[in-house]
């Protein structure tokens, strides 16, 4: 039977957008399984309501040797390009104990990880079109998609790396797949060896580890977001309303 649903959307200009529509049998499964997953993601000690992810404390050159960043105009995006010489490290004491970033991995594995048709079935991107197909707002799911993305993080901060005239983006979602391809998904030794050729003597092992891990915050907070919606489909009465958060 399908899973009927009337829902009242508050956009942040105070805008609200009634919605109603219906969910077929199949795709209200997968709306079922995305929000048991989210429900165990939001359990976790970095992603729970009252959690605070470390500050992401950088240096570039060394302790002895710092290099001085230049200021920036207020509303412009911190753009820093590394070249050899000037290394760019990380406090490592600001960075979350390894057992709870392990346990942030396997629980977004169903999220962000596609390798069978099974795989798809939580793959964030694809239950984000589903929702946005039944329950169309622009305002909700677009900013949602561009978290996810890492598009929010990059509009504040570009980070670049130019090495043999080839300039590469580091705070962006390509570099956290090929990051997590290399050292933690698949372990794969071609691309950690190439992934640590484009980095060496410009950014610490420790900082790229750093950067990535702000990412993937990122994409917790998007699929949580996106399931407190999708809970609020599940256990809401005739009519729930939700408001959309910046």
């Amino acid at each position: 039977m399908p899973k009927s649903f009337a829902l009242e959307i508050k956009t942040p200009a105070g805008i609200i957008l009634p919605i109603r529509g219906a969910f077929p049998d199949a795709e209200w499964e997968r709306v079922q399984e995305f929000t048991r997953y989210a429900k165990e993601l939001i359990e976790l000690p970095l992603v729970g309501e009252n959690s605070r992810w470390p500050d992401l404390n950088l240096r570039l050159g060394t302790p002895e040797n710092p290099v001085k960043l230049k200021s920036f105009k207020k509303g412009t995006r911190p753009s820093l390009e590394l070249t050899d010489g000037a290394p760019l490290t990380v406090d490592a004491s600001s960075q979350p104990p390894k057992s709870e970033v392990d346990a942030l991995l396997h629980r977004l594995r169903p999220f962000i990880f596609q390798q069978s048709e099974d795989d798809q079935r939580t793959f964030f991107p694809g239950v984000l079109k589903l929702l946005s197909r039944r329950i169309p707002c622009p305002p909700l799911w677009g900013p949602l998609k561009d978290r996810f993305a890492g598009k929010r993080t990059a509009r504040m901060m570009q980070l670049q790396i130019t090495k043999d005239g080839v300039t590469r983006e580091l705070i962006s979602d390509q570099a956290l797949s090929d990051w997590l391809n290399a050292f933690e998904f698949h372990r794969n030794a071609k691309k950690a060896a190439q992934f640590n050729e484009i980095r060496a003597n410009h950014i610490a092992r420790d900082a790229v580890r750093a950067l990535m891990l702000t990412l993937l915050a990122e994409k917790a907070t998007a699929i949580v977001r996106v399931g407190m919606v999708t809970y609020t489909l599940e256990s809401g009465s005739d009519f729930s309303s939700i408001r959309v958060r910046p």
